[in-house]
C-alpha cells in the first residue's frame, strides 16, 4: 500500500511488489505472468479484493482466503 512497504518486501526477496494504491494489480499480474495469471492468490483482505485475487488467477488456480480484514466474503 506504500512505496515505503514495497522497498520492505524487495529487501527481503520480492521481485515485483505492487501498490494496491496505485498499481492497476490485475493488469500488472497479467503482464508478468505473460498475460497466463498465476496458479494460487493469497487474500488475507477478503470482500475488498474478492473480484481481484480471482482476475489475477489462471484458469483452474487457486484462491485461498485467509483473513477477512474488509469484510466476510
Amino acid at each position: 500500500s506504500s512505496p515505503e512497504k514495497a522497498e520492505v518486501a524487495r529487501q527481503h526477496g520480492c521481485d515485483y511488489p505492487l501498490l494496491s494504491t496505485s498499481d492497476d494489480i490485475v493488469a500488472r499480474v497479467r503482464e508478468l505472468s505473460g498475460g497466463v495469471g498465476l496458479p494460487v492468490v493469497y487474500d488475507a483482505v477478503g470482500a475488498a479484493t474478492f473480484e481481484t485475487t480471482l482476475a489475477c488467477l489462471r484458469p483452474r488456480g487457486t484462491a485461498v482466503s485467509f483473513g477477512s480484514a474488509s469484510g466476510l466474503l
